[in-house]
């Protein structure tokens, strides 16, 4: 089985490039942790039928400190040859360090370059070690795996440790555009822009 754990309609974006661009005999199943309505909304559209399961995690002060008891029975009962993460933090962080298999970080947007950056510095703040509630609560939240990551990203990054990059073209994406009739919409993809790089949806 490979598992996507995802939060944005980027990171799913790119998780479906993934699935799609390697391709294998398991299962995926995929994670989407969100807060709101508006996030479940966001990639309503984007997903497809294609997912062995998805799963559905909402973020709540309980799923926050209990995350580790609730994802348990999907982390130990299935066999999981490869995990994809779209943000390296918490919950991802929790399932890379336990399933302790190859892990793919997917691209999120110019918080890969900062990453990538993060990684060569020897006093990062991705190196703080776990607080006493995360031992207590069994958190498995360090960021140590980072230094095997493997980058599936649009951008041409060196790493500092020489951590894989796989070049992610978009392909999939890409195909579909193609095959519809040119109009005059914009597609925009990561961060919102309207009210900070765009003064409307107009």
């Amino acid at each position: 089985m490979r598992l996507y754990v995802i939060s944005s309609p980027l990171q799913l974006i790119n998780a479906i490039e993934a699935r799609e661009r390697f391709p294998h005999s398991g299962e995926d199943v995929l994670i989407y942790i969100y807060r709101k309505q508006a996030d479940l909304d966001a990639v309503s559209g984007i997903l497809d039928t294609q997912w062995t399961d998805i799963k559905y995690f909402s973020l709540s002060a309980f799923t926050r400190l209990f995350y580790p008891l609730l994802l348990r029975r999907l982390l130990e009962v299935n066999t999981i040859d490869r995990v994809y993460i779209g943000y390296p933090y918490n919950i991802r962080a929790h399932v890379a360090n336990v399933c302790d298999v190859e892990t793919w970080l997917l691209d999120d947007g110019t918080f890969t370059l900062w990453l990538n950056e993060e990684l060569s510095k020897a006093s990062s703040v991705l190196w703080k070690p776990r607080s006493v509630a995360d031992r207590i609560l069994g958190r498995r939240v360090d960021l140590f795996y980072l230094n095997n990551i493997v980058f599936f990203t649009t951008y041409d990054i060196q790493t500092p440790q020489s951590q894989l990059v796989v070049r992610n073209d978009f392909s999939r994406i890409k195909s579909q555009i193609t095959e519809k009739p040119a109009g005059e919409e914009v597609l925009f993809i990561g961060t919102p822009v309207e009210g900070r790089m765009l003064p409307s949806l107009e």
